[in-house]
């Protein structure tokens, strides 16, 4: 897809009125910039961004998005796409795969085939 015709931010709006409360876009290659936004979920505290194009997870607080940590999905090489959180692991789709992590430090724990 042209980049020109994608934002890859994330914007946090209040839940009553959907007014904007922060916006967050800082380019699309760096440590704590997104490539291509394929999921996102939450736990209250943290987000976890799924970026497609850095075949990347990225973890940030959710307060005000501010960077936490990442981790680059090289067990398959595959790109992840959904991402998911059981209130201990993360589940990334990884092109084909499961790719499941602690998620509170993005490490590694298994792949489970399809």
């Amino acid at each position: 897809m042209d980049r020109r015709f994608r934002n890859d931010r994330i914007i946090k709006r209040w839940a009553s009125n959907l007014n904007i409360y922060i916006k967050d876009r800082h380019g699309w290659a760096g440590d704590d910039q997104f490539g291509y936004i394929a999921g996102i979920c939450t736990d209250g505290t943290y987000l976890w961004i799924s970026d497609l194009t850095n075949n990347r997870v990225m973890k940030r607080l959710a307060s005000d998005l501010s960077y936490v940590s990442k981790a680059t999905l090289s067990e398959t090489a595959g790109l992840p796409e959904g991402i998911c959180f059981d209130g201990k692991y993360l589940y990334i789709t990884d092109g084909g795969y499961i790719n499941k992590r602690w998620a509170s430090n993005l490490t590694y724990v298994k792949i489970v085939l399809n």
